[in-house]
C-alpha cells in the first residue's frame, strides 16, 4: 500500500470517557491547529490504545 498515513479510516469500537481541546505549538508543523485528545475504553482487550489526538477537521462526527 501507498496511501499516506493520514488517508487511511479508523474504525474503533469502545467509549469516549473524556475529551480535552489542545492547540499545537507554534513550532509544531501543525501550529495553531486546534486538536483533541481523546480518552476511550475500547471494547476489545487485544487494543491498547487509551488515547487519540484527533484534529477538528477530520472529525466526521461533531458529537464527539
Amino acid at each position: 500500500m501507498t496511501k499516506a498515513r493520514n488517508e487511511f479510516i479508523y474504525q474503533f469500537k469502545g467509549t469516549v470517557q473524556g475529551k480535552t481541546l489542545y492547540k499545537a505549538s507554534p513550532q509544531s508543523k501543525y501550529a495553531g491547529q486546534a486538536y483533541y485528545i481523546l480518552k476511550v475504553s475500547l471494547a476489545s482487550p487485544h487494543q491498547a490504545i487509551k488515547s487519540l489526538q484527533v484534529f477538528l477537521d477530520k472529525l466526521t462526527n461533531p458529537q464527539i
